[in-house]
């Protein structure tokens, strides 16, 4: 679990980091993806939300996309605020 965590760290950090726009657009399609398949309570995981809300930061922001069932807003709020970090450890 810990390896599935770290995973999800670094590819949050290279969706908000990456220079490339290619890599952002195939990591985005991931991200969005795991909102299709991820049953209600797999959003627990706080990296994993994360890495859903970053992706979709922009439309979230816009409105025009909604949250998958199970995804609270509220324990990644730090994401849309741009604080790059969870109140929380992983």
């Amino acid at each position: 679990m810990a390896d599935a965590a770290a995973y999800r760290a670094a590819t949050l950090r290279t969706l908000e980091e990456t220079g490339d726009p290619d890599q952002a657009r195939r990591l985005r399609q991931y991200a969005g993806r795991l909102g299709e398949r991820q049953p209600a309570d797999a959003w627990q995981d706080d990296r994993q939300a994360a890495l859903w809300v970053q992706a979709h930061r922009d439309e979230l922001l816009a409105g025009t996309c909604a949250l998958p069932p199970g995804l609270e807003l509220a324990t990644v709020d730090w994401v849309l605020a741009g604080a790059g970090e969870p109140a929380s450890g992983p």
